[in-house]
């Protein structure tokens, strides 16, 4: 698991500027929002006459409610993007990883979900091709770990199929779990 942690920081490392621009115009853009809002409610107050005056306030605090809540679901929305676009980059970053560092991760992977049992490889056409003898090699620790005859269309990763279960475990996967996990703490590194 320290390999792919220490992926996932790197990732954010790397996409830290670019999510800093992102939030810095999102930011811009709800403070442009409130003072728009805020002016409406002064236009409505200013206009109202004396016995119309809790009626004005009534509404003035209505919209201005409105508002915060719409800033705020605007915000939220825009970071629930941010962090999707931040695992999404794990998934481009792992993907995109050489051919021996791929094979390496993957045969800690497939070894880590046999669990000491017996397993079959399945992986891509492609992934097969460039690094499915690799990956054996790297898990000869484990005699009852094969290579699959079969391949399948899946993105980078593998699949590990043992009789009639198998565990997905392509970075995908892998990332979409980690994401339930470790969605407050990526969060935190990118919004403080």
């Amino acid at each position: 698991m320290n390999g792919i942690e220490n992926i996932i920081k790197r990732i954010e490392e790397d996409t830290d500027k670019r999510i800093a621009a992102i939030i810095e115009g999102a930011e811009a853009e709800a403070k442009k929002i409130s003072a728009d809002y805020a002016e409406k409610c002064s236009a409505i107050k200013a206009d109202g006459e004396i016995r119309a005056e809790k009626a004005a306030e009534e509404r003035r605090t209505r919209i201005c409610g409105a508002n915060d809540l719409e800033v705020r679901k605007s915000i939220l929305a825009k970071k629930q993007e941010l962090i999707s676009k931040a695992f999404e980059e794990a998934v481009k970053k792992l993907s995109s990883l050489s051919d021996e560092e791929r094979a390496d991760a993957l045969s800690k992977i497939a070894l880590r979900a046999a669990d000491g049992g017996k397993g079959e490889i399945i992986l891509s056409a492609g992934e097969k091709a460039k690094i499915g003898e690799k990956i054996l090699e790297k898990t000869a620790e484990n005699k009852n770990i094969t290579l699959s005859a079969e391949t399948r269309d899946i993105e980078s990763g593998l699949i590990l199929r043992d009789g009639a279960a198998e565990v997905d475990c392509t970075f995908r996967a892998l990332v979409m779990q980690l994401r339930e996990g470790m969605s407050r703490e990526v969060a935190d590194v990118l919004f403080g």
